[in-house]
């Protein structure tokens, strides 16, 4: 095999996985500050994501909530310059050091790099380019004539990750035992199993009962 031909990928999460932190989250409250939407639908949003942590709403439910009060209807043009302003004054400041550097040693042995986020793509797609991934996939926003976001397309799940990352191994001829996946979280169970060596970013709870069970590396 060519030296420079990638035999490997290694497949990351991005929200606490390469990130201390939720970019959705920081994003929506970044909006906030820019008075994109108001006081009263902040509120509202963080009643829903505290029902989310609940379990009384799904994480589809979720996506469909935070579009409908921040996203419905904006210029998507003018979210993109937004994203790109909020990337360049904080990116720096939230990378997980520790998955940053694992990211950086999968580089270093010519791995073929995967970004796979549910956050929205155009967070995502700004950070993958910025640290320089082979692939990405996030979560679409449709937009329409007028340019204006109007509504989701796909939610990027755990489940998702997995098919991604399975057809991306065949498509380049990669073993299972030549994959890697870093999350941080029980909802990319799926994700981390469909890999030949699943990593464990300060994983949740429930993930890490899972890991200890099954020997996964944890950073």
């Amino acid at each position: 095999m060519n030296k420079f031909e990638k035999n490997h990928i290694s497949a990351f999460d991005l929200d606490h996985t390469l990130l201390s932190i939720n970019s959705s989250y920081q994003f929506g409250y970044y909006l906030y500050k820019k008075n994109v939407f108001s006081t009263s639908k902040l509120c509202y949003l963080l009643t829903k994501y505290f029902f989310h942590k609940l379990n009384i709403l799904s994480i589809n439910q979720l996506h469909q909530v935070t579009f409908n009060t921040i996203f419905l209807n904006q210029n998507s043009c003018k979210i993109n310059e937004l994203a790109e302003d909020f990337i360049d004054e904080f990116l720096n400041s939230y990378y997980y050091k520790p998955a940053l550097e694992k990211l950086s040693e999968a580089k270093e042995n010519n791995h073929f790099t995967l970004l796979l986020s549910s956050s929205p793509c155009f967070l995502v797609k700004i950070i993958a380019k910025k640290l320089q991934f082979d692939d990405w996939l996030a979560t679409t926003y449709a937009s329409n004539s007028s340019g204006n976001f109007s509504n989701i397309t796909n939610i990027l799940l755990g489940k998702d990750k997995a098919i991604y990352l399975e057809n991306k191994r065949i498509l380049l001829g990669i073993p299972v035992s030549q994959t890697y996946a870093y999350s941080d979280s029980y909802l990319d169970i799926d994700f981390l199993k469909s890999a030949g060596k699943a990593i464990c970013v300060k994983p949740d709870k429930k993930l890490k009962h899972i890991s200890v069970k099954n020997n996964w590396e944890i950073i």
